[in-house]
């Protein structure tokens, strides 16, 4: 039997409550058209209480921020790790992120299209995380090149380019769509490794 929605919003502390509606109301109306008053709203306490959690609208920005790039970058490390060959890791990178955005999609929204908001050292931070996580990506297209899997490019701007198509997917993605998550996944490491050109046919 379903717990009733009550015993849900019990299980969560004034913290978690604040941060679950701060995502969902970022997500629903961006960071300029959520005030600390709706946030405090939504989970129901005064401004005061919500400030002893989040003293301003900036560092509930931060938590779902930092929150996202620190889980990120754990599934994918943990997901290519012992992985022998660039490609493997690849395709479990690629998946580790698109699962991510899956799973998680009003986070991963918030934190894709928000880094404008964020100021001052809040902003050097997560530019530190994101290009730590992206660095992640880059390594292996480089590890690929020395091994002869990967023909030579500009590293950072393939990275860039993987990360920007994958990232779409949390766009368009739907559950009971024509493809699977690991279907996606392994399409795009296909086109990444192979594009779409018909190989040359033999002269005659």
């Amino acid at each position: 039997m379903a717990r009733s929605a009550v015993h849900a919003r019990s299980d969560k502390t004034t913290g978690e409550l604040a941060y679950a509606r701060a995502v969902d109301l970022m997500f629903e109306r961006g960071y300029h058209g959520t005030s600390v008053r709706d946030v405090a709203r939504a989970v129901g306490v005064q401004m005061s209480t919500l400030y002893h959690y989040y003293p301003s609208k900036q560092d509930l920005l931060m938590a779902i921020m930092t929150t996202a790039m620190q889980e990120m970058t754990e599934r994918v490390a943990e997901a290519i790790d012992d992985l022998p060959s660039a490609r493997e890791q690849l395709e479990a990178a690629v998946h580790a992120h698109i699962m991510f955005h899956a799973d998680h999609l009003k986070e991963a929204v918030v934190a894709d299209t928000e880094l404008r908001s964020l100021e001052g050292d809040d902003l050097q931070l997560i530019l530190e995380m994101r290009d730590n996580y992206e660095g992640m990506f880059r390594a292996i297209i480089i590890e690929g090149q020395k091994a002869g899997e990967l023909r030579a490019t500009d590293a950072r701007l393939t990275t860039r380019a993987i990360l920007g198509a994958i990232t779409d997917v949390a766009n368009w993605y739907r559950p009971k769509g024509r493809l699977t998550l690991n279907a996606i996944s392994a399409e795009y490491v296909g086109l990444f490794f192979e594009g779409i050109a018909e190989a040359s046919s033999p002269s005659s």
